[in-house]
């Protein structure tokens, strides 16, 4: 039970891991012929499910769309209301992913916490909070420079490719508050799984005791559909947390 009444603290920290609107003139457009995939994920905490993810991206050689839901299910459903939604918007540069607007709005009792952040040739250069932000970081700063938002990094992780070019790198994920670092080290192969083992560690805009506990270490396994596509999915995100052990699983079943 006190795993649960902790859920609320949790909710963001599951959309840095794994870790899911048109806008104005200017915005990257999508033409009819495009990629997109949904997918479902289940969030457990000490093996009892609580939430679910929801995922829905399109894209093509030019430009990406990802939208995200994270709720709360089930028992703790009864505990807490808390909605997490997120969205981007981007190029695709030389193979690389460009924000160009993320937003993110977090329910919670019948009211609603919203950021908007946006950016120029990748970089933030305007960030709105609602309600504002009592301590605000520099976003023009060089240190996010070549950062990327916590959608942007769902898109990375879990849509469907024939190869996981994910792993072995280190992504700085930003979203106008909080910034996060994620190291992933080099894939482990084992029959049609890949797996990655990796670690976040939470930074600017987080208190100090957050910081000592965000530095817990994860396991990505990527299952590939044999029987069907060929295509790896992510299938299960395993963190050990200050609150226990938290588990990302996707509820389609693998092939």
């Amino acid at each position: 039970m006190y795993t649960l009444l902790r859920i609320p603290m949790v909710s963001k920290r599951v959309v840095f891991l794994a870790s899911l609107g048109l806008f104005c003139l200017g915005q990257p457009a999508l033409p009819q012929e495009i990629n997109e995939f949904r997918d479902s994920y289940t969030l457990k905490v000490r093996t009892i499910p609580v939430g679910e993810l929801r995922l829905a991206t399109r894209s093509n050689d030019s430009s990406y769309s990802v939208s995200a839901i994270l709720f709360f299910t089930g028992i703790a459903s009864l505990i807490s209301d808390v909605q997490v939604r997120g969205g981007t918007r981007g190029w695709i540069r030389s193979q690389k992913l460009v924000p160009y607007r993320f937003h993110l709005d977090v329910k919670r009792g019948g009211e609603t916490e919203t950021q908007v952040l946006s950016y120029k040739s990748g970089r933030p250069i305007t960030f709105e909070a609602n309600p504002p932000f009592e301590d605000e970081l520099n976003i023009r700063s060089s240190k996010y420079r070549k950062t990327i938002d916590p959608v942007t990094m769902l898109f990375l992780s879990f849509r469907p490719s024939p190869e996981v070019k994910v792993c072995g790198k280190t992504y700085e994920i930003f979203d106008g508050a909080k910034f996060v670092t994620i190291a992933l080290e080099k894939p482990i192969n084992e029959k049609n799984d890949v797996i990655c083992e990796g670690r976040y560690e939470l930074a600017d805009g987080f208190s100090e005791k957050e910081r000592r506990r965000g530095k817990d270490g994860f396991k990505a396994t990527f299952h590939q559909n044999i029987g069907g596509d060929g295509l790896f999915r992510l299938h299960k995100i395993e963190a050990k947390t200050s609150i226990g052990s938290v588990v990302v699983e996707r509820s389609t079943p693998s092939s």
